[in-house]
């Protein structure tokens, strides 16, 4: 990671922090928070890291396969309300780049890491679909948090 990466890193998590002293003071003076605005204080102050983590990163809302025949990653599932689907991702899209970059004889693993990172960021996909090449989308990723709470569209078949 970059020194401007870690900066930037360094300063979300300054905030968040920040964010929670605040929090923690309107609790005490109101004396009667709503059970997930405590859950969300309780949570920032015992683990930060990843109170921080869940927050400002994420993903697009995909499940990912090795395609039998290619090995290229395929859609198995799409979350309903993710950017992904509301990109236009379907399953069975067949991914062939990702950020401009042709995924060839990267694994599984790491084609998925590179639709992870800091929400709100984008994602450009190029993908193959039925016999047609090259539709092109982009994605802005969701936080963690928000992706949890998704159910995925899949492929009739497919078990989970």
């Amino acid at each position: 990671m970059n020194r401007t990466a870690r900066l930037s890193v360094a300063v979300l998590i300054l905030a968040i922090v920040l964010l929670t002293v605040w929090m923690v003071r309107r609790l005490a003076r109101e004396r009667a928070p709503s059970s997930s605005f405590g859950h969300a204080v309780q949570s920032a102050l015992t683990n930060p890291v990843e109170f921080a983590k869940n927050r400002v990163t994420g993903g697009v809302g995909l499940l990912l396969v090795v395609e039998p025949g290619t090995g290229r990653p395929m859609v198995q599932g799409v979350g309903v309300g993710s950017p992904a689907e509301a990109a236009g991702l379907h399953v069975g899209d067949v991914i062939m780049e990702v950020n401009r970059q042709a995924i060839t004889n990267q694994s599984l693993r790491q084609v998925v890491e590179t639709f992870r990172g800091f929400t709100g960021g984008k994602v450009d996909v190029t993908v193959r679909r039925a016999g047609i090449t090259n539709l092109s989308f982009v994605i802005r990723r969701a936080s963690w948090n928000t992706l949890l709470k998704t159910t995925f569209a899949q492929r009739p078949g497919t078990n989970k």
